[in-house]
């Protein structure tokens, strides 16, 4: 019986998320307290929501995010539950390397808080829109309309019962307006409360501000198989999980053909660690797939495996 894990992206957790899980296991309580130390947030902060949704994920939400993850990753090796194949969006993409043995918990959360210092962008206005594509229609007729200054910066697959393709379009705010002035009516729409371009080449000198301490990180082979979010294939060695947290800022994600890769592992059950957007990855799968970000479906999950003999 083979295991997935799934991990989502940032911007995925909201207010209360992990503190049941915090209040109620020793092993969760300590990831906080190695974050804590990491990074130089405390844990009451940690645990606390105090800005809005953006501000609160760039300062705190990333970490803490992550500390749920690791938290439930512990919580299900505890119980004799470990991955066969592990596969995460963006955000989730670095841990799961972690997860996977590819990068220790030090150096992720040692990343992280750099990500937390990276300055905003400077110039014109920057953002993301959601584009929608009718499931019957061509791409490139509405791919091929960008405009100078934007981007695709993610795949999101087949959305709203198989009727449209999603894709999320990073850029200059004035570009995706204009962009989409040239697109059918209400094809397209600006994703409230991101003012920063996502996983495209405008945000290279993100990567620069890096640098330094992705450099410094000592990367691994994953002791399990990682699935690329990017493209088709697995990330099999030290250097392709070096190379993607390099990509990070400014490579293209894919939904579709990260859950390709998990297919081809062909696991019988996922789990979904931690805070995540739950309609995306229902349908993804031809296996059940069960959340973890609290204790109730902590239960929940181990009773799946049991009523699966796993």
């Amino acid at each position: 019986m083979k295991i997935a894990y799934l991990v989502d992206g940032g911007l995925s957790d909201v207010a209360g998320a992990g503190t049941d899980l915090y209040e109620r296991y020793p092993q969760v309580r300590e990831i906080y307290a190695q974050a804590a130390e990491w990074t130089g947030l405390t844990v009451d902060r940690m645990l606390r929501w105090e800005l809005d949704r953006l501000e609160e994920y760039h300062q705190v939400g990333l970490i803490r995010q992550t500390s749920i993850i690791l938290g439930v990753a512990d919580l299900l090796a505890e119980r004799g539950v470990r991955p066969d194949v592990i596969a995460g969006m963006s955000l989730g993409s670095l841990v799961g390397a972690c997860l996977a043995g590819a990068v220790e918990r030090r150096d992720l959360f040692t990343f992280l808080r750099r990500k937390t210092e990276v300055p905003p962008p400077t110039g014109p206005a920057q953002g993301c829109a959601g584009l929608l594509v009718p499931a019957d229609a061509d791409d490139a007729d509405y791919l091929g309309q960008l405009v100078e200054g934007t981007w695709v910066g993610g795949e999101l697959g087949l959305r709203r019962n198989n009727t449209v393709r999603g894709f999320m379009v990073s850029g200059y705010v004035h570009a995706l307006h204009e962009l989409m002035a040239k697109l059918p009516e209400g094809a397209m729409h600006m994703i409230k409360d991101i003012d920063v371009a996502v996983h495209v080449p405008l945000c290279a000198d993100q990567n620069e501000y890096l640098k330094p301490v992705w450099e410094k990180i000592n990367f691994h082979d994953p002791k399990i198989p990682l699935c690329s979010c990017k493209e088709r294939g697995m990330l099999t060695t030290a250097a392709d999980v070096r190379k993607w947290y390099l990509g990070n800022q400014v490579d293209k994600v894919s939904h579709p053909e990260m859950f390709r890769n998990v297919v081809d592992n062909e696991p019988e059950i996922a789990f979904l660690l931690g805070p995540a957007k739950l309609d995306i990855y229902l349908d993804a799968l031809p296996c059940p797939v069960v959340q973890i970000e609290n204790d109730e479906q902590l239960t929940d999950a181990m009773t799946a495996l049991y009523e699966m003999r796993i």
